[in-house]
């Protein structure tokens, strides 16, 4: 059985960040799995770069995230974080180019 697009975006972002950690950049990510013992809406990754905390909610293109996602997110931008809905892994590219440009 194949991936979702959801599952195939995922995928990708896995794969580029692990080649940032490979490549030696100053990253750490997990994935988020959810269930029983997981708090509801939490974003599918926490990714740490150059300091800042990163939430990144994963949809499949045209996708859009749940009432209890949004409001998530923007606890976490409240509280200083960096959170977002991604539905490529170019723009997580684009995020930590961001990010890149900002602390230069």
């Amino acid at each position: 059985m194949g991936l979702t697009p959801e599952g195939r975006v995922t995928k990708a972002i896995k794969d580029y960040l692990t080649t940032l950690q490979r490549a030696g950049l100053p990253i750490w990510s997990v994935k988020i799995a959810g269930g029983k013992f997981q708090q509801a809406g939490l974003p599918d990754w926490h990714i740490t770069y150059r300091g800042q905390s990163l939430w990144v909610e994963v949809k499949k293109p045209g996708g859009k995230p749940t009432d209890l996602q949004t409001a998530t997110i923007e606890k976490i931008q409240r509280a200083g974080g960096v959170s977002c809905v991604v539905t490529s892994v170019d723009e997580v590219k684009a995020l930590l180019r961001k990010l890149d440009s900002q602390s230069g």
